[in-house]
């Protein structure tokens, strides 16, 4: 919780702004207290590494997708190629109505 309320910093104070040895953080010449440490609960840890790892099954799905694809795509006979819809090339042409 704030102490009090916030204001926004103005753009002529970010010049108050600055950064010392070590990427230590400054305001007006004087030390800023900053905390990076994050801690999860178990529950947020166990989420965490499930999410991850369905996040790889999905990234490895999706390349050997595309490998699949382009393997099919390379060794595919000329004929098996869908031909755009106003091509007059006829990959398997609809036999003449009077024929048997």
């Amino acid at each position: 919780m704030s102490p009090g309320p916030i204001r926004r910093i103005k753009p002529e104070e970010v010049g108050n702004f600055g950064i010392g040895d070590g990427n230590t953080l400054y305001w007006k010449d004087e030390l800023v207290h900053t905390s990076a440490t994050l801690k999860f609960s178990r529950t947020q840890t166990v989420l965490a590494i499930v999410v991850s790892i369905f996040t790889v099954l999905a990234c490895v799905a999706t390349v050997v997708q595309a490998w699949v694809s382009l393997e099919t795509y390379l060794h595919a006979s000329p004929a098996s190629i869908a031909q755009p819809a106003n091509s007059s090339v006829r990959v398997n042409p609809a036999p003449p109505a009077n024929a048997r």
